[in-house]
């Protein structure tokens, strides 16, 4: 999710900054997957100052039930 809608959007835009940023390692963050779980994280863009600002937003997500 992060990859597909983060990143198509960052190319699109293209701002003027260093990059995108997850800070936490949250669960359900590229790399971090676990299941169906994902824990409510921010995606940051990194200005080129250092400064960063919320880029995206994804709420948390439970496993389903078995």
């Amino acid at each position: 999710m992060f990859r597909r809608k983060s990143c198509a959007g960052y190319c699109a835009e293209k701002p003027n900054a260093r990059g995108l940023a997850v800070p936490g390692m949250p669960v359900g963050s590229p790399g971090m997957e676990v299941g169906n779980a994902r824990d409510a994280y921010d995606v940051l863009l990194v200005h080129s100052d250092g400064s960063s600002r919320v880029y995206q937003s994804y709420p948390s997500k439970s496993p389903a039930k078995s």
